[in-house]
């Protein structure tokens, strides 16, 4: 992109996305190989994208935390769905909303920095870009896999200059259009499809299921100046495997 500044010709990060921690089946194993690719890139960042927890922040335990840390760099993140309390069935011993604030003072007490509906702005000597992170509503539980009001996204843009080249993180893609409309987003990163962890690849994108409900669903797609990416993630929810749609 020309709105790129010149100082951050070269500016490497990683996007991972839906660790679901909680279903790992061998955690020590693939979170170890996930920090030793990330680490191998040698980022300047780390963008999260959500679902870092697969039902409660019980799962981000000493162990799992210890395993975390071993990613390198500064790591910005935002909430999913999951992360939430969106599945917890004992909600009166773990309320959904204390569950969703003890999974962002865990990611913080790792050193991640979890932007919850705001704007930073990453300096490289006299220029900057901006990075905004749009949290998961709880509201739009139902409405996970429809089209989504986008809410949060004035309160997280209001008074950000539109002529920053700007990243936003933001779990679910169905809002990277409104982020557009909004006169943002020239690189949104997202993810929560996994492909359904189900993809055929015998030509570009592939065929998945998930197009049967998602407009996008997997890789990158771009309108004018903006472009979407939807990562396939790391994790799995509902069994644990992935046929084709390989973790990211």
């Amino acid at each position: 992109s020309d709105r790129i500044p010149e100082a951050f010709d070269g500016f490497r990060f990683v996007q991972i996305t839906d660790m679901h921690v909680g279903t790992l089946v061998r955690p020590e194993r693939e979170l170890t190989r996930l920090a030793d690719s990330v680490n191998a890139q040698r980022p300047e960042a780390v963008f999260f994208t959500g679902d870092l927890v697969n039902i409660r922040a019980g799962e981000l335990d000493e162990r799992t935390t210890a395993l975390l840390r071993r990613i390198a760099g500064p790591v910005w993140s935002v909430t999913g769905n999951h992360d939430v309390g969106t599945y917890i069935k004992d909600s009166l011993r773990f309320p959904a909303a204390g569950e969703a604030r003890e999974v962002v003072a865990r990611q913080r007490a790792m050193g991640w920095t979890v932007l919850e509906d705001t704007t930073v702005y990453l300096r490289r000597g006299a220029d900057s870009i901006s990075l905004t992170g749009l949290s998961f509503d709880p509201a739009l539980r139902e409405r996970r896999h429809r089209d989504l009001p986008g809410t949060a996204i004035p309160k997280a843009y209001a008074g950000v200059p539109d002529s920053l080249y700007n990243i936003a993180l933001v779990h679910i893609p169905q809002l990277w259009e409104q982020i557009v409309e909004a006169g943002y987003g020239d690189l949104t990163l997202s993810g929560h499809v996994h492909s359904m962890q189900l993809k055929i690849r015998p030509w570009g994108r592939g065929w998945s299921p998930a197009k049967w409900i998602y407009k996008h669903w997997s890789g990158r797609y771009d309108t004018g100046r903006h472009t979407l990416y939807v990562n396939d993630g790391t994790g799995y929810v509902a069994y644990p495997m992935r046929l084709g749609a390989w973790p990211e």
